[in-house]
């Protein structure tokens, strides 16, 4: 099992700004999601956890229970119940409510986290290298 804390850096992007489009970002709103190097910076304790992820633009902070629903806000502005569960070491995040309701896969290795996310037969994967 990896020690999932620590900071992770973006090393490759693939289908991201397809995948933005499927969820009805304009293109502003995608250029500015798709601009530099993000990172994201982790915090486990026991259930708990806290994801957030930072880039030129915007920070964006994610903090959970694994398997306790929560409200959040969607890129879109709408909101949604989120709800983590925890399959070995991946996250998976699957939203129900207003709007598009992706589905997110976070896969953590020793060195990296592999970001999965579908929608509407659009596939985007993200990969951060731990720092």
């Amino acid at each position: 099992m990896p020690d999932y804390n620590g900071v992770y850096k973006l090393v490759s992007s693939e289908n991201f700004d397809e995948f933005l489009k499927a969820m009805g970002l304009n293109m502003l709103m995608r250029k500015a999601a798709t601009s530099g190097t993000p990172t994201i910076t982790v915090s486990v304790s026991g259930d708990h956890w806290k994801l957030k992820q930072d880039n030129k633009v915007r920070s964006n902070e994610m903090e959970f229970d694994i398997g306790v629903p929560r409200e959040v806000k969607t890129l879109t502005g709408k909101t949604a119940t989120s709800v983590v569960t925890k399959e070995g070491d991946t996250l998976l995040e699957r939203r129900s409510g207003e709007g598009k309701q992706p589905e997110v896969v976070r896969h953590f290795t020793d060195s990296q986290l592999t970001v999965t996310m579908k929608l509407d037969g659009v596939t985007a994967v993200r990969v951060f290298q731990k720092q």
